[in-house]
């Protein structure tokens, strides 16, 4: 959509990159306050909004890698607004 808040971390360039904490803390830095509103809370919380603004009432939700955590975690938290 219209994010403004985009995650442009260059020293994240590769999934190992992960690893070297000097690289995540350059990221944190980088995203300065931003950087807390990233968690799988938020992303659940996103979801919703989501789902709202569309104007379901319900969700089929499916993920791969991340994407299984956080539907797991949206349905845990919403399991009312979620057919399966």
């Amino acid at each position: 959509g219209r994010s403004s808040d985009l995650i442009v971390c260059p020293e994240l360039a590769s999934p190992t990159d992960l690893r070297d904490r000097s690289s995540l803390a350059s990221c944190a830095r980088r995203l300065g306050p931003a950087a807390d509103r990233y968690g799988t809370a938020d992303v659940v919380a996103d979801l919703d909004q989501v789902r709202a603004a569309a104007g379901y009432e319900r969700l089929l939700v499916v993920g791969v890698s991340y994407g299984t955590y956080t539907a797991q975690r949206y349905a845990a938290a919403h399991p009312d607004r979620v057919s399966g």
